[in-house]
């Protein structure tokens, strides 16, 4: 959906996705050694485009750009959705970084704030198909509880076991300081890159 939703840390921010993104997202996308556990997707910038005007009108979808607070250079996506205001809930996901890119903590540490404090929900989980350990290792590290079951995605058609992670608004405040703690530390040590 169309928002104005910004936030930024150390070296990196999040803002809004915009129409002019299309061929970024469309890149990004499509590098299946990045993407191999998310739904293909638009293909072409056009397809992009037809998602993005989707996306605009669409309710409780908050889609974000990760872009690196020095020169506004674009780095990742990842989005907040599946919200359901009833329960304080929503789904975060869609995150795909470039790979030489160290976004990684400080875009989790982000997307926790936009969902505690900007849209003061109760609770953020996390859907990751079972097989991509490097992202579910994250979660876990992170302190996430993981669900006792695993649950089942559909990834382009396929069935696919996978693993939801949680976190509520009591064990926020723990888990952002880790991730606010080690984003601090990755901006001490690159030289320039904090503002």
């Amino acid at each position: 959906m169309r928002h104005d939703l910004k936030i930024a840390g150390y070296r990196f921010a999040l803002r809004p996705v915009r129409m002019d993104d299309a061929s970024f997202i469309a890149m990004l996308r499509n590098d299946r050694l990045r993407t191999g556990f998310l739904n293909r997707g638009a293909e072409t910038v056009a397809a992009q485009q037809e998602w993005l005007r989707s996306y605009f009108s669409r309710a409780g979808d908050y889609y974000f750009i990760i872009e690196r607070r020095t020169d506004h250079r674009r780095d990742g996506l990842l989005a907040i959705y599946n919200l359901n205001a009833n329960r304080h809930e929503a789904e975060w996901g869609r995150w795909v970084i470039r790979d030489e890119s160290t976004a990684a903590v400080e875009s989790a540490w982000l997307v926790y704030r936009m969902a505690f404090d900007t849209l003061r929900l109760e609770s953020v989980y996390c859907r990751t198909i079972e097989a991509n350990g490097q992202v579910v290792s994250f979660h876990d590290h992170c302190g996430l509880l993981r669900s006792p079951a695993n649950v089942d995605l559909i990834v382009d058609g396929e069935a696919r076991s996978g693993i939801e992670h949680r976190l509520t608004r009591h064990q926020y405040p723990e888990t952002a300081l880790r991730l606010q703690l080690l984003a601090a530390r990755a901006a001490r040590q690159s030289p320039g890159s904090m503002p």
